[in-house]
């Protein structure tokens, strides 16, 4: 059943001598979420600001409340069961009472249809998640201090006529016919509205054709229900864009239409969505709006009987180039890329391929999307195109730079109608890397069976290996980062095959995850770490700290923490010798079995460290109620120290939140002098990384001169 509760704590409100009066003169929230974590996390962080805190746990109740409580502002879900926050938000505009309550939509939807649809219900402003709450209580604050002060004191259902005006930009009154009969403060408009709608003109006349729909029908609304019709208003003037909210009022015999200026806001969001979809160092769409684009054309191309082309590009020792090129060389050599991708695939000039599109995916990869192929001979001669010119020396400094790449290449016509299917198929091609031909370009097709083939070989050697215990631990010291101390080491898997050699644990763990065969692996890593923790224990009475890896699947089986108790009973081992790394995505539902059995070892004493932060869910906020000890900076952040300002920031603001939550941080990758200097000044605990020792032997671990 939906319900809503008044959060007062008074009793913490009004100790000392506060009155009662100066608490309910607080500015009111209402919190309107189904998730009661979310609403949970909402109300401690604006009680912070003094603010009180009304909380609904759906569209319905959020209804029912705005009816009896007076409310500053609207904090609101978009995506409920029953009533959702858009149809909320519709009907608070119909109402006379809620038509300019300010109303801030939080949600995790990112899409361009999303964000138009909120605007066009008469939201205030659009916030996704995760909250970053810092910036999001400063513009809760402005916002109601800015509808007080045009509002006043006045109860809602006592609002004068003059109120909705006030809290206008822009005043028209119009006849039924939409003649503007008088106006107030055209000076902010556009020309072509400030002279559009003059006494005596008719407003829809000003308007471009494609905006008339809109307006008509909220004009329509107005007129027939007597409700408030609002619409919004965007105009690509020459000067700057425009964009506004418009809401009709109907008033005895006529019709008040008071337009609020959002263009500010509008700007903003279009930098914020800037930032987060588009690669800053090349202009290109970043993965999931890129994966978007690739689910369109293929719909598209699927109509029109046509194939969709997608090409991946890897640098393939972008590692190398990292260690050879600071921040400027290294953006120099993808700015090149891409402008060589783009004139082989003819996206600059005249071309057939003029609609591709193109994408960075990660740091070291890039994608090319060609839609609306005809015939594929074409699309594989523009591609082996882009892998000839990416075959030619980059320039940095003036100096000659072999720049390695790998094309891997997927087609509708392979790999079906299915955006992801394209996608990985892409992926697959890259993998065969042996298969390379036409300078580095691979298209996926059925001659990679045999790579198929080569991988069930490989899953039957390490079925076999593992079982013969022929895997061995190597172990990557942890130093302080202030005085180099030796804190502990991080246990890491290794597997030297007789027939294939050092497999790298990025190749056989993801296959040990699709052969199922992680259970085992994890035992297996359990068994050796502690054994050998024994071991040391023996060799003298401060035994090191020792982090293992287990995956999500091994943590959230049933007796995993009787498991591992009983492992180190068995050993006579202290839980506090123990510390269990974990991935970022296990942590995101909270409601999982994984949780529960973190807490419960972290009431055995076994520490619980989050590795490689900011790859994933990437959000401060959901660490407090965590069960975390440890937060670990992915090397992806730490590789662009000290020379990328921005990095640092990134790294600063995480090390000090990290604190504030009482967490250790460890920065891992840590590679050079510079490096290990920078964040030994910024506050970082720990430092892991190739600098300070490489993973290694058990027995070279104890001998100082190793590391």
């Amino acid at each position: 059943m939906a319900s809503s509760k008044l959060t007062t704590d008074m009793a913490g409100d009004m100790t000392g001598s506060a009155p009662a009066v100066e608490y309910a003169d607080r500015p009111c929230i209402l919190v309107v979420d189904d998730d009661r974590l979310m609403r949970t996390v909402a109300r401690l962080a604006l009680q912070k600001e003094a603010l009180r805190v009304v909380e609904a746990d759906s569209g319905e109740a959020a209804l029912s409340l705005l009816a009896t409580h007076r409310v500053d502002l609207v904090l609101l879900d978009a995506c409920m069961p029953g009533v959702d926050g858009f149809s909320v938000c519709r009907k608070m505009r119909t109402c006379p009472d809620h038509a300019w309550l300010p109303v801030i939509m939080v949600t995790g939807l990112e899409d361009d249809c999303s964000v138009e649809t909120a605007f066009e219900a008469g939201v205030s402003d659009y916030v996704n998640k995760p909250i970053h709450w810092s910036v999001l209580k400063k513009r809760i604050a402005a916002m109601v201090r800015v509808a007080r002060r045009e509002v006043g004191a006045s109860r809602p259902g006592e609002l004068p006529l003059e109120v909705p005006t006030c809290l206008a930009d822009t005043v028209l009154l119009l006849d039924p016919k939409g003649k503007v009969l008088s106006s107030e403060r055209l000076g902010g408009l556009p020309s072509i509205l400030s002279e559009g709608w003059r006494q005596g003109r008719v407003l829809f006349d000003a308007l471009p054709a494609a905006m008339l729909g809109t307006a008509r029908m909220a004009w329509q609304e107005a007129q027939e229900t007597g409700r408030p019709g609002t619409f919004v208003m965007h105009l690509d003037t020459a000067a700057a864009p425009f964009v506004a909210e418009v809401c009709f009022l109907p008033r005895s015999g006529a019709i008040l239409c008071l337009l609020k200026d959002r263009t500010a806001q509008w700007l903003a969001e279009q930098r914020l969505f800037e930032a987060s979809h588009h690669d800053p160092v090349t202009g290109l769409i970043k993965d999931r709006l890129f994966r978007d684009q690739v689910a369109k054309a293929l719909a598209q191309d699927q109509s029109q009987q046509r194939h969709t082309v997608l090409c991946r590009v890897v640098v393939d020792n972008f590692r190398q180039l990292l260690e050879r090129f600071d921040d400027p060389g290294i953006q120099a050599i993808c700015q090149q890329l891409v402008a060589r991708l783009r004139v082989a695939i003819r996206l600059e000039g005249d071309g057939v391929a003029c609609a591709a599109r193109m994408g960075r995916l990660s740091d070291q990869e890039f994608a090319v999307l060609l839609p609306g192929v005809e015939r594929l001979d074409d699309a594989m001669a523009w591609i082996r195109q882009a892998g000839m010119a990416l075959d030619e020396p980059f320039q940095v400094d003036a100096t000659p730079v072999r720049v390695s790449c790998t094309l891997g290449i997927s087609t509708s016509a392979e790999a079906g109608e299915d955006g992801s299917a394209l996608i990985n198929a892409a992926r697959v091609a890259l993998a065969a890397r042996t298969q390379r031909r036409d300078g580095g370009v691979v298209a996926f097709s059925s001659a990679l069976n045999d790579e198929i083939v080569q991988r069930a070989r490989m899953e039957a050697l390490l079925r076999q290996d593992l079982e013969r215990g022929s895997l061995h631990m190597n172990y990557q010291p942890k130093v302080a980062a202030s005085d180099l101390r030796l804190l502990g080491v991080e246990a890491l898997l290794r597997w030297n095959s007789a027939e294939l050699g050092m497999v790298p644990p990025a190749r056989f763990i993801p296959l040990a995850e699709e052969a199922g065969l992680m259970t085992t692996l994890s035992h297996f890593v359990i068994d050796q770490v502690l054994n050998q923790l024994k071991g040391w224990r023996e060799l003298g009475p401060h035994a090191l700290p020792v982090a293992i890896n287990l995956p999500g699947s091994v943590l959230a089986q049933i007796g995993v923490v009787g498991f591992l108790q009983q492992a180190l009973d068995t050993r006579g081992l202290s839980p506090d010798q123990l510390e269990v790394e974990v991935t970022e995505d296990v942590m995101i539902d909270r409601d999982s079995p994984v949780i529960n059995h973190l807490r419960q070892l972290r009431t055995l004493g076994v520490r619980v460290a989050i590795d490689d932060f900011g790859t994933g869910y990437s959000s401060l906020s959901y660490l407090r109620d965590l069960p975390v000890d440890v937060l670990k900076i992915d090397r992806s952040f730490v590789c662009h120290l000290p020379g990328d300002s921005k990095a640092a920031s990134l790294v600063r603001a995480i090390i000090n939140v990290a604190h504030e939550l009482g967490l250790e941080v460890v920065a891992e990758g840590v590679e050079t002098a510079s490096q290990l200097s920078t964040l030994n000044e910024m506050g970082c605990d720990v430092i892991q990384g190739f600098f300070t020792g490489r993973p290694m032997a058990a027995a070279q671990i104890l001998n100082p001169a190793v590391h």
